[in-house]
């Protein structure tokens, strides 16, 4: 069976994006949500992922203006590879779910009012003043241990962690008429960068240390500027 790969929306007002880096290149064997190639705007980059588990086929190449919904290639299940593919480890890490009648209808329907309606975006908020404390009273000892500065996007990640395992349905996402929750926590980071802003991903982020996070960010910005 053949699952095509195609160009995501990224934005209400984007509608053309370019080809960055090839991850996986056409002969490659991946499994579902490896990462397949970059995509690039005027705004952000992004990874597109790997729809299912085969073997990669690509037709565009770095530097090909796409547009949104345009197929650019297929993973192509029971294919033999032409190029060897990394062992990779396999745990049961998502749980998927049948949508009942009610679920489908609701999900059809918010996704029309997604399509079709101007949204409204929403603020909230938040006491800051214990994480600001707690950065001011260990900020010195901090980076003399770890040699980089506690920031304040380590704190936000693991509160995102936090809240996706107390709140399982923010960590889910629907495939054909079947609920899926991940079990696992990575989570995208925005890092400005001098070719604009990219989304590196901290992968299994629930398992790293606040000192960890800060240092895969300031690795993830030497790597954005190179």
């Amino acid at each position: 069976m053949t699952y095509d790969i195609t160009i995501p929306s990224v934005g209400e007002s984007i509608t053309l994006v370019t080809i960055g880096a090839i991850l996986k290149p056409t002969g490659s064997y991946v499994h579902q949500d490896d990462e397949l190639l970059e995509i690039e705007t005027d705004k952000l980059n992004q990874i597109i992922y790997a729809p299912h588990e085969g073997v990669v086929k690509l037709n565009v190449s770095p530097g090909k203006v796409c547009s949104i919904g345009e197929v650019i290639g297929s993973i192509v299940e029971g294919a033999k590879p032409t190029q060897e593919a990394p062992k990779k480890l396999e745990v049961e890490r998502t749980t998927s779910t049948p949508l009942s009648g009610i679920r489908r209808a609701i999900c059809q329907r918010l996704k029309f009012a997604q399509s079709n309606s101007v949204m409204l975006s929403t603020f909230n908020e938040v006491d800051m003043s214990k994480v600001i404390a707690i950065r001011t009273q260990y900020q010195e000892s901090f980076q003399a241990k770890n040699q980089v500065k506690l920031g304040f996007m380590s704190f936000f990640v693991k509160a995102v962690c936090v809240a996706m395992e107390n709140h399982p349905m923010a960590n889910s996402y629907i495939e054909g008429e079947t609920f899926v929750t991940r079990h696992f926590y990575d989570i995208g980071v925005a890092v400005a960068s001098e070719r604009g802003l990219v989304v590196p991903i901290l992968r299994d982020a629930n398992t790293l240390t606040l000192a960890q996070i800060e240092k895969q960010l300031m690795e993830f910005r030497i790597k954005a500027d190179r």
